[in-house]
């Protein structure tokens, strides 16, 4: 994989992820109409998307270990 091919992969993986977190996040936390965000739905927003963060950063330092374990 070249270097700029490796630069795409990364980018669309980033805006799959981002793609991924807005659907999970505004189903979990619209859950109603509104012309603006109340602070019960912006906390929500902010909730979810530290819950995801520090979900996938659990699950890749889970996959690091795995692979470092493997190697040794």
């Amino acid at each position: 994989m070249t270097n700029a091919e490796y630069i795409q992969y990364v980018d669309e993986h980033r805006k799959y992820l981002v793609h991924d977190l807005t659907e999970k996040c505004w189903d979990k936390c619209m859950d109603r109409p509104s012309t603006k965000l109340d602070s019960r739905t912006e906390n929500c927003f902010v909730s979810c998307v530290e819950r995801f963060i520090d979900s996938t950063n659990f699950i890749a330092n889970k996959l690091q270990d795995s692979i470092n374990s493997r190697l040794n």
